[in-house]
């Protein structure tokens, strides 16, 4: 497994933006903070790669993902639900 880390560039209420390089096949993985005391926390899920994401804001590109709200941990503990 591998891992790479730094900074969020930017964020939104309901995206994250960063320049961590990731490849296919990465997204659903957890993006996650550190406390920097070793507890990590998942803060969203990584969804789009930077092949051609410019950012606006930044003027870079970035990767982006889904930063977790309420509304989507609704979603995903009924899809949870559904399963059992």
């Amino acid at each position: 497994m591998y891992f790479h880390r730094s900074r969020l560039q930017r964020s939104t209420a309901t995206q994250l933006f960063y320049d961590v390089d990731t490849v296919g096949g990465q997204s659903g993985a957890p993006v996650w903070v550190s406390d920097g005391q070793g507890v990590v926390t998942a803060v969203g899920i990584h969804a789009y790669g930077a092949s051609g994401m410019l950012d606006p804001v930044l003027g870079i590109e970035v990767n982006a993902g889904r930063r977790f709200t309420s509304e989507l941990l609704v979603t995903i503990a009924g899809w949870l639900g559904e399963n059992q």
